[in-house]
């Protein structure tokens, strides 16, 4: 449960847009108000369980990746400073059914990115998941 180091170490109630992850700061004021009214929205950091669970699963996709065959919908952002585009490049294509959508000007929350770039991601996954359920 404890933080991993290098972090903020826990929710901060003073807002901070200028380096957060996303590009819209009208959402980010929403969210953040959000946060600020329920504690089980209070998240920022990593802590050392989370880390030690993702790292487990990304040594088993990639050594797996070859074996998945549904279809993946896997959006890149271009101002990503959380995932390594390089890894998602590489599960792409050795994955057998991934389509990567790469998204240029967004941070790693392309959900509350600008309009345009949001409007871009929803007609895309909307349009994936027609075809997939159609």
């Amino acid at each position: 449960k404890d933080y991993a180091p290098g972090g903020d170490h826990g929710f901060n109630p003073t807002p901070v847009f200028e380096t957060s992850s996303c590009l819209s700061k009208n959402r980010y004021d929403y969210i953040f108000n959000h946060r600020l009214s329920d504690k089980h929205f209070q998240t920022y950091d990593s802590t050392n369980g989370w880390i030690r669970a993702s790292m487990k699963a990304v040594k088993k996709i990639r050594r797996n990746a070859h074996k998945v065959d549904l279809p993946i919908l896997l959006f890149q952002a271009e101002l990503d400073t959380l995932v390594n585009p390089k890894r998602q490049v590489r599960f792409a294509n050795h994955s057998k059914n991934t389509k990567l959508i790469f998204m240029p000007g967004s941070k790693h929350e392309i959900f509350n990115a600008l309009t345009s770039t949001r409007i871009d991601y929803y007609t895309q996954l909307f349009l994936f998941l027609d075809e997939q359920f159609s």
